[in-house]
């Protein structure tokens, strides 16, 4: 049950964090396109080379999205239709929408090569096959990834790699990535979630430290939606030992 609560939060922080890292999308995307503009004054060609890979870009993205929504769809056939609306589309076990996926996600791939979409799809297509149980192929392609020169795609296969290397029990090394992400957060892992996985990975070991982590995530992000989370998690570790009282001199 506790393996499957951590498993539950990463998937929320993940959810929180492409949302955060669509605004960083468009953010760089603004900034650039000033620097773009600036350029195409001075000669057309590189502002037609520009226009060319955002429309790509934009393009991939989109590809990406429909990839990700097929991994949100029920499995579960049959589902009864919402009022005013045909019947809704699921699938009849995990293995055949992960299947189904990977293929979207590789096609994302082929399509567009060169996006930045393209490293993120094939983040996703190795959290397909680690599902189907392609579990080298996944830590391989994983492992690629967060080697790559985007740190943003780099840390976020970086924190998937930990996972995997948990339920490897390779405790390990998925503690000195943790560790790693922690001291060199990105926008698709904050600081906070890092320490948050390194604290979970702790626990059984070293309940101390990791109610100092919590703490210490705590102290450094008090007034964030996170807090009460880290309140949630100190209370399921065991209490504190108290030292023992020194005996009295004579």
């Amino acid at each position: 049950m506790a393996r499957l609560q951590r498993q539950e939060l990463k998937h929320d922080e993940f959810v929180d964090t492409m949302d955060e890292l669509l605004l960083y999308t468009e953010q760089q995307g603004r900034t650039l396109l000033v620097f773009v503009l600036a350029v195409v004054v001075g000669g057309g060609s590189l502002g037609g080379f520009y226009w060319y890979s955002r429309k790509q870009e934009h393009r991939a993205e989109a590809a990406l999205g429909a990839a990700l929504m097929t991994l949100e769809l029920p499995v579960q056939p049959g589902l009864p239709p919402l009022p005013g609306d045909g019947p809704r589309q699921s699938f009849p076990s995990e293995r055949e929408k992960y299947e189904a996926a990977e293929k979207e996600f590789a096609a994302v791939r082929a399509a567009f090569p060169r996006t930045r979409a393209a490293l993120f799809a094939k983040h996703h297509q190795a959290l397909c096959w680690w599902e189907k149980g392609e579990k080298e192929a996944a830590v391989a392609a994983l492992g690629e990834l967060s080697r790559a020169a985007d740190p943003h795609v780099a840390a976020l296969a970086g924190f998937s790699l930990a996972g995997f290397y948990e339920s490897l029990g390779r405790a390990a090394e998925a503690e000195k990535l943790y560790r790693q992400l922690a001291e060199h957060p990105t926008t698709t892992v904050p600081r906070a979630t890092a320490l948050l996985a390194l604290a979970s990975l702790r626990a059984a070991a070293d309940p101390a430290e990791a109610r100092r982590l919590l703490v210490q995530v705590k102290a450094e992000f008090p007034d964030t939606s996170i807090s009460g989370e880290v309140t949630r998690r100190l209370d399921l570790l065991p209490a504190p030992s108290t030292p023992a009282p020194s005996p009295k001199q004579p």
